[in-house]
């Protein structure tokens, strides 16, 4: 049975939250998720559903996730902090890592090991 995962992320003054929710859904379902998308539920709510509504629907759906997965900048986010309270403590919870820090990231190869594999590579002992 998969695992399910609720994905939790600012929405609020984000044009491209939608986009964000979705590329996020799309990566989860390709690790065999079954992904709970809050920006799918609340689209089909009654658009008179208020902050406070959309919130309790998403947070019911969130008890029944296995996991949590937080997209970059939740922390600006109340309702990823609500959701994130809500999430910590009961279910494992993984972060989305920022693009900046995918992108500095690097790994330093200590000199002896490039020497150790040249040594290697030539049969050279």
């Amino acid at each position: 049975m998969k695992k399910s995962i609720y994905i939790a992320g600012p929405v609020t003054n984000d044009p491209d939250y939608k986009w964000k929710f979705a590329r996020a859904q799309v990566r989860l379902e390709r690790q065999g998720y079954k992904v709970i998308n809050p920006v799918n539920l609340a689209a089909a709510l009654p658009d008179t559903f208020t902050w406070t509504q959309i919130m309790e629907v998403c947070l019911a759906a969130l008890s029944q996730a296995d996991e949590a997965y937080f997209l970059e900048g939740w922390e600006e986010s109340n309702g990823a902090m609500v959701e994130f309270m809500t999430a910590k403590g009961s279910i494992p919870v993984r972060y989305e890592v920022p693009k900046r820090d995918k992108e500095s990231f690097h790994i330093v190869i200590p000199d002896f090991l490039k020497e150790y594999a040249r040594k290697c590579k030539n049969n050279e002992d």
